[in-house]
């Protein structure tokens, strides 16, 4: 701008300069590809290079200070200034090499260590803190908590149109557990007009043979006081789905219109809907051994699980970069085994690179269900880093099948894919729930066991 104030004699100049970058309109339809990790803000700036070259449209990069929301409540920002500041800029520089980024949130995991969760921690019928540390998600003070961190989260980057998605609660229905808290007996007590029955004492279920009285057929009816109980509790009562749905709720409130959210390992449960809440995506996680195609069981799992929900949700599916060595190849001090050269190198690795042709498997398995995009687990056993990590980099081939597979598949193909149904079957696979909590059964999405 030009702007001449004063005489001619005496005139004055002023020139401002903006910079801008022009990028492209997204690409409609685009299948994600979404690597599950990397780092903070550095290290998403660092390896935006080699993430475009593998084909991954997507990755984990935003965190939040949840001390700072718990202070601020409702009006709260998710950092300082310079943090957020820092947050954009790395955002604005994802935008630019057409790369999403994905904000992880887990307040109420949060909340299970900090010393301000220590009044919501659940415990036993005794009245018994549990020795891994968990927090009853019926508190007001809780969901409130975790609404305002999704809240915080789209005031400070919610209009950023790099900001795609967020990870909302991962992997917390471990420690989840039968709470006997008074909040938690009388939301039981309003929502039947029952009391906990004597007999359930874990979240996982009864032994069916130490029943006094069960009925010899094994057939029980619907309205089985434990039965009913179990529903109420993997379903609502823990709390934990209400949650998801307050945090996801939260970051609605100020993100744009296309911003997603969703849970996993969502399959971390029995067969019963109500898993991740009202998110927009359920997924879950799968090691490929010791047979690939478990993902397909897993994913299938996925699907009745948004099927049943009542929130019209969309299914996506991980594969584990990462192989626990313990599992897959472990360790020997025998001096008569031939040591390979990856053994030679890092003979203290707990957990290698995935086999190409398992990820080449677990990678057909799961594209061949009506899913929505896939993620992937373990950068640095993926590509070789500088960083110290447990996750250590043994196979340099597999980064190379993963990039053909995005490239030559995904990429042409991942448009039609996302919109063509699920082939019908003649196979049904039948998953009860009663029978899980009454046999202490169930896969809970495990990768071993049928």
């Amino acid at each position: 701008m030009l702007p001449h104030w004063g005489s001619s004699e005496r005139d004055y100049q002023s020139v401002s300069r903006i910079p801008m970058v022009i990028v492209g309109r997204p690409v409609p339809d685009q299948m994600p590809v979404i690597m599950w990790g990397v780092g903070g803000t550095e290290g998403v700036i660092k390896e935006i290079p080699r993430l475009k070259q593998i084909g991954f449209t997507h990755c984990l990069g935003l965190r939040c200070d949840y001390q700072q929301v718990w202070d601020d409540g409702a009006d709260a920002l998710p950092g300082s200034a310079a943090s957020i500041r820092e947050g954009r800029q790395m955002l604005s520089q994802a935008l630019e090499n057409d790369i999403q980024i994905v904000a992880s949130l887990s307040p109420g995991s949060w909340l299970r260590t900090a010393a301000a969760g220590k009044p919501f921690h659940r415990v036993d019928r005794d009245g018994k803190h549990y020795e891994r540390h968990d927090i009853s998600g019926l508190f007001p003070q809780v969901q409130d908590f975790v609404f305002n961190t999704g809240a915080a989260m789209g005031r400070a980057y919610g209009d950023h149109p790099a900001l795609s998605a967020a990870l909302l609660h991962t992997e917390v229905r471990g420690e989840s557990q039968l709470s006997f808290l008074p909040i938690d007996r009388d939301a039981y007590r309003e929502a039947t007009g029952a009391e906990i029955p004597d007999e359930v004492t874990i979240k996982n279920g009864v032994q069916w043979g130490h029943i006094s009285g069960f009925p010899k057929d094994r057939v029980i009816a619907d309205d089985n006081p434990i039965l009913k109980y179990l529903k109420w509790f993997w379903q609502s009562g823990d709390g934990w789905n209400d949650l998801h749905s307050r945090l996801n709720d939260g970051l609605k409130q100020n993100a744009h219109h296309n911003f997603w959210t969703f849970y996993d390992p969502a399959v971390r449960q029995p067969s019963i809907s109500g898993s991740g809440g009202n998110v927009d995506v359920l997924a879950h996680w799968t090691y490929s051994y010791p047979d690939p195609v478990r993902i397909g069981l897993c994913t299938d799992e996925l699907l009745e699980m948004a099927r049943t929900s009542g929130h019209q949700q969309d299914v996506m599916k991980m594969t584990q970069l990462i192989w626990y060595r313990s599992q897959t190849a472990p360790k020997t001090a025998s001096t008569e085994t031939r040591a390979s050269p990856w053994v030679d190198q890092d003979p203290d690795a707990d957990y290698i690179t995935i086999a190409p042709m398992h990820l080449r498997e677990a990678f057909w398995s799961k594209l061949s269900r009506p899913i929505k995009g896939i993620m992937y687990h373990g950068w640095q056993s993926l590509v070789e880093t500088d960083s110290p990590s447990a996750y250590r980099y043994t196979n340099p081939n597999t980064q190379n099948e993963l990039q053909r597979l995005i490239h030559d598949v995904v990429q042409p193909l991942g448009p039609t894919l996302m919109q063509i149904p699920d082939a019908p079957s003649d196979v049904a696979f039948l998953e009860s729930f009663t029978s899980q909590m009454f046999a202490r059964r169930g896969t809970y999405g495990w990768n071993h066991s049928w």
